[in-house]
């Protein structure tokens, strides 16, 4: 906007540059400063103006292209956003709702879904575990694997040319496997029907794990498709919902299976998992995957040991030290994160809780000009 001052920028940088170094590093290349893949879009208005010198509410295409090239991001998941939504909210009013009667709250710029036990894909009344047990899985998706590749081929197409050259865009499925049972019914049913009768619970993921795969066969049908992110919240702050032995029985022996087509056609899987995931790195590694997404829970330094130059590894920085926190707080979480993996090919820095209108703007101001500063010592300070 006219007389609005952005976030400073690499006056050197090439715009070509940050798409080749997101591939580079997915690939396991060395790169020329450590890669950095941020989830900017829960950012406050007050953020995107200062950053990207674009109002959101005014332009919220132009805004995210903004922030992309302010920060000089490498990764995304997923293209833009395309519509704001909570210039139609009165302040921070959580009584609005959607066509559907679900409860609109702000997030940043946008909205999100309030759902009842976490069932964000679910309409109408609370479930039950026999909704989950007697659910006509193949009734949910009724078109051909060559119909859905065609949808996501021009979903693609749209994404990477609105972001050019910019950045590497990868593409994304939630609901891998766990979380089909999660986003429909919700934790209770899912916990409840798990345990009360744990056969018919396994024929249902076997039939979820058939309906992933077909999508993943359509996604990597995808002409232009170079890395893929295949999420399923599995962990808890406290480590995993179930015991890991209970994933190995039940969700992990499907994993390989699922993301056979992809692997088939050399396209590299990065998996995302909240929660303090370390009890099930290895299983999801040894399943296939080529990279993590992971939270502040996981200690870095220990998937620096362990997977570092072997895996891409994206994540760790603290959003609650940025939110709760002093700005030294915040520049220190991108000293620690880039001292221990900046070194490392195949490592983004990566806020592992987004960043969300919630930070304080000097905050996220001292975590962004760190990120600029330090991203390009690769960790030798």
């Amino acid at each position: 906007m006219p007389g609005r001052k952005s976030f400073p920028s690499d006056p050197h940088r090439s715009r070509h540059v940050s798409y080749k170094r997101g591939l580079s590093a997915i690939h396991l290349e060395k790169t020329d400063i450590v890669p950095q893949v941020e989830w900017y879009w829960p950012m406050s208005r007050e953020a995107y103006i200062k950053v990207a010198g674009v109002d959101p509410l005014e332009d919220v295409t132009r805004a995210g292209l903004a922030v992309i090239e302010a920060l000089d991001l490498d990764l995304s998941w997923g293209g833009l956003q395309h519509k704001s939504a909570v210039a139609s909210l009165p302040g921070s009013d959580s009584s609005v709702t959607d066509q559907d009667g679900a409860r609109l709250e702000p997030w940043g710029v946008f909205t999100t879904r309030w759902c009842v036990e976490g069932a964000h894909m679910r309409k109408g009344e609370t479930a039950s575990p026999k909704d989950l047990l007697e659910y006509d899985v193949p009734s949910h998706e009724q078109r051909s694997v060559k119909e859905i590749a065609r949808d996501f081929q021009r979903h693609h197409d749209q994404s990477q040319s609105e972001i050019g050259d910019r950045l590497l865009v990868a593409e994304a499925h939630y609901t891998t496997l766990f979380h089909w049972f999660l986003g429909l019914f919700g934790w209770r049913p899912t916990v409840m029907a798990a345990s009360r009768d744990p056969s018919g619970f396994l024929r249902q993921a076997k039939r979820f794990a058939e309906l992933s795969r077909l999508y993943m066969e359509a996604w990597s049908r995808v002409r232009g498709l170079e890395v893929f992110i295949s999420h399923d919240d599995i962990c808890m702050s406290n480590g995993p919902i179930f015991s890991p032995t209970w994933y190995r029985r039940n969700i992990f022996p499907f994993y390989s299976w699922i993301w056979e087509p992809l692997k088939d056609r050399d396209i590299p899987v990065v998996f995302c998992s909240d929660g303090q995931v370390t009890r099930i790195v290895e299983d999801v590694f040894e399943a296939g995957a080529d990279g993590f997404i992971f939270e502040p829970y996981v200690d870095l330094q220990w998937m620096a040991d362990r997977w570092g130059g072997k895996k891409v590894l994206i994540g760790n920085a603290d959003t609650r030290l940025m939110t709760g926190g002093t700005r030294e707080q915040a520049a220190r979480e991108v000293e620690r994160c880039v001292r221990t993996c900046g070194h490392l090919p195949g490592y983004f820095l990566n806020a592992g809780g987004q960043l969300p209108h919630t930070i304080p703007w000097e905050n996220l101001k001292a975590y962004l000009d760190a990120c600029r500063v330090l991203r390009r010592t690769r960790g030798r300070m």
